[in-house]
């Protein structure tokens, strides 16, 4: 079924029924009739109620088999236990789409559960599409369609919102009404249990009258899906996504984790990771969510990130600068040429040196003379235009004398610090459909969405590199420890597929007595790591395999005698091969990077230091590109806690840290059964030499072997 044919019915009904509407004005299926009869649907409105008789002028027809044929849409608002007879005697008479606002199923229980895999059954062998359950329901606000449970109704527009949570959604669209920000249509796929929410995206996507998705998401079911589904719709119009829940999601990945696997990035860093592949605008809480959709609705996008800060205060206009820098934007001066002839028309006072302050005797016609300037410069990118109360300062005459000829060409954000002298000003830009914000700190934030949005649209094709790599050697090394029922890897097998990939590991040896051992090292040049070889090390997995920092002959003789003494006395039929002498490197900055394998977003890429929290991890999707492996490590610079390793590597250095992230992310796409990589540390050496791994543990996804 095309996703036109799913959501026509859904979203263009010619008639609509109501299935448990009450009398009851303290009842949900009083407050759904009363939207469905006052949002301007013109279709048929059919009313069911056991009881007869008339609610809100409409006759009530007693039972869902009398319904006429071929309703296009049913809401339905029943006890869940009455939900499924219900639906199956509507679907029946030819309904061809369905919503099922009723919670009480996967959402409360076992029997709820199995309720709901019978409704989605049901749904599915009909072939028609159903929102729900627990859904706030739907509404196409372009057509007057108002299937939702939603105190508010806001005007038309080209806001489409998309949500999980029907307590979110109705929120969101309360405070849309509030600001004349207007919607295209809404969607609460509920539960889930018909139309998921990859799909909704998807039609959104192709939507002619959508021009910004708003979605709210708590959990995913199938995050390849939605990833296709969320990159589409990007490419076409901004998406704006709050995630809630990370913690319990953040729970549920952990649950049988591997020891260690505390360390691994946590949920909302991968799920930002997931955002900056697919072009989503993560928004972090609700209200920035609404700020950025009132930005993104309202204003062009900006050519550049330099940014004019127009002000009738040096404070406030110093205050906004620092934070655009936060977000990577720039406060920038009005040109020379354009900001000369404004000296005869502003404020003796005014400065157009770094904030533009025009200061607290700035009139209207002084915005409007600045704000005229800053068009003309084409090098400024866009405007924060703030507004404090001076005793000089008419709100609502500076809006007009802003907006006087219309929409600004490049984005404009207005900010009224304040309280009660504030109010007017922002309550005019409302009713002319411009952004304004009660703080610099809630401009800049939305200004930085646009520019994050504009720059990802700006980017050029995804090439991924090629490198010469040994597929063969890594498929044998694999196979053979699936054979042996191995999911985490000897450390010297971890490093031969690193090696097998162009990862530099250590000069190093084979050795199979002690004097073959001394020798080696006395070429390799002291000190020295020792790893013991066999084939059944796996066996003494729960002892230390390796000496470390062996710094002359002596110590290498008593960790070698210590390392082979206690293999055999823990696999005493072992067969020891010897060991491999390893050089020690003690010269460069440590970081740690390497790949967790995600069950929603599939390989997760990340880089830290030895020691970084996993929510201060810098992650990305596999496979990544030069520029987006670069782009990981120029974030570690803005990191506190990363910034000592990625802040100070020249040019040089950073290109051989992308390439070995870009080795690892063609490592584990070609082998998926790879489900961890940590190197810790990767030493970065000067002299244009390549990173080394000087320690690596791999791990591999049990049961699944390469054929």
């Amino acid at each position: 079924m095309s996703y036109h044919s799913l959501f026509n019915h859904l979203l263009s009904p010619r008639s609509l029924v109501i299935v448990g509407a009450s009398r009851d004005a303290e009842k949900l299926g009083h407050a759904l009739l009363k939207n469905a009869l006052s949002g301007g649907f013109t279709g048929p409105v059919h009313v069911v109620n056991p009881n007869g008789g008339e609610i809100l002028g409409r006759p009530v027809t007693t039972r869902v088999a009398d319904l006429p044929r071929g309703i296009d849409l049913a809401l339905l608002a029943l006890p869940a236990e009455a939900t499924l007879d219900a639906a199956r005697i509507v679907l029946s008479r030819g309904c061809q789409s369905l919503v099922v606002i009723s919670d009480g199923f996967r959402d409360m229980d076992a029997e709820g559960a199995q309720r709901e895999d019978a409704l989605t059954k049901l749904c599915r062998d009909r072939e028609v599409p159903l929102l729900g359950p627990n859904s706030l329901g739907v509404i196409h606000r372009h057509l007057g369609l108002n299937g939702s449970l939603s105190v508010a109704y806001p005007p038309p527009g080209g806001i489409s919102l998309l949500t999980q949570s029907g307590a979110i959604g109705a929120a969101a669209l309360d405070w849309m009404a509030a600001r004349h920000l207007g919607i295209a249509k809404m969607l609460s796929p509920g539960n889930e249990a018909g139309v998921s929410m990859a799909e909704c995206m998807t039609y959104l996507a192709h939507d002619s009258e959508t021009s910004v998705i708003a979605c709210h998401l708590e959990r995913l079911t199938d995050g390849a899906t939605f990833l296709r589904a969320a990159t589409e719709a990007s490419r076409g119009k901004p998406v704006v996504l709050l995630l809630g829940g990370s913690s319990e999601w953040r729970a549920s990945q952990a649950d049988g984790s591997e020891p260690g696997e505390e360390s691994l990035p946590d949920a909302p860093s991968i799920f930002a990771a997931a955002c900056d592949r697919t072009g989503v605008i993560q928004a972090h809480d609700f209200q920035g969510w609404l700020d950025i959709l009132m930005a993104l609705n309202h204003l062009p996008l900006p050519r550049s990130g330099r940014v004019a800060v127009l002000s009738n205060g040096l404070g406030p206009g110093l205050l906004t600068a620092d934070l655009l820098a936060g977000h990577g934007l720039t406060s920038v001066s009005l040109d020379p040429a354009l900001a000369a002839p404004l000296k005869g028309q502003i404020p003796r006072g005014a400065n157009l040196r770094g904030p533009l302050d025009l200061s607290g005797m700035a009139l209207p016609r002084h915005y409007q003379a600045t704000l005229k300037a800053i068009e003309a410069d084409e090098k400024i990118g866009a405007t924060v235009s703030i507004i404090t109360p001076q005793p000089l300062t008419r709100p609502v005459e500076i809006v007009r004398a802003l907006l006087t000829d219309g929409p600004t060409r490049k984005p404009l954000v207005t900010v009224f610090m304040g309280g009660t002298h504030a109010r007017a000003g922002m309550e005019e830009m409302d009713s002319l459909h411009a952004p304004c914000y009660p703080t610099p700190e809630r401009a800049v934030l939305a200004l930085a969405a646009l520019d994050q949005y504009a720059r990802w649209r700006g980017r050029g094709p995804r090439i991924l590199g090629q490198f010469p790599v040994n597929r063969t050697r890594v498929r044998r090394l694999i196979q053979r420890h699936h054979l042996l029922g191995q999911a985490r890897l000897p450390e010297m097998t971890a490093k031969e597929i690193l090696q097998a990939y162009g990862i530099v590991i250590p000069e190093g040896e084979s050795a199979t007595t002690i004097d073959e051992a001394l020798e080696s090292a006395e070429r390799i040049g002291y000190p020295v790591t020792l790893h013991l070889l066999s084939p059944e090390l796996h066996l003494a997995s729960d002892m230390e395999t390796r000496h470390v920092d062996l710094p002359d002959p002596r110590a290498l003789r008593d960790g070698f005698d210590l390392l082979t003494l206690r293999f055999a006395r823990r696999v005493p039929e072992g067969r020891l091969e010897g060991v491999f002498v390893e050089k020690n490197l003690a010269h460069g900055r440590h970081a740690a990077l390497g790949m967790v394998r995600d069950r929603q977003f599939g390989p997760i890429l990340h880089v830290g230091g030895e020691n970084t929290p996993p929510d201060e991890m810098i992650c990305q999707l596999a496979p990544v590109t030069s520029e987006e492996a670069i782009a990981m490590l120029r974030a570690g610079c803005r990191q506190q806690k990363i910034h000592a390793i990625c802040a100070e590597m020249n040019d040089s250095e950073l290109q051989g840290v992308a390439e070995v992230l870009q080795r690892i992310s063609l490592l584990v796409t070609d082998f998926p059964e790879i489900e961890r990589v940590e190197i810790n540390p990767l030493i970065i050496r000067r002299a244009g030499l390549p990173p080394v791994a000087t320690e690596c543990e791999m791990r591999l996804q049990s049961g699944r072997a390469t054929p």
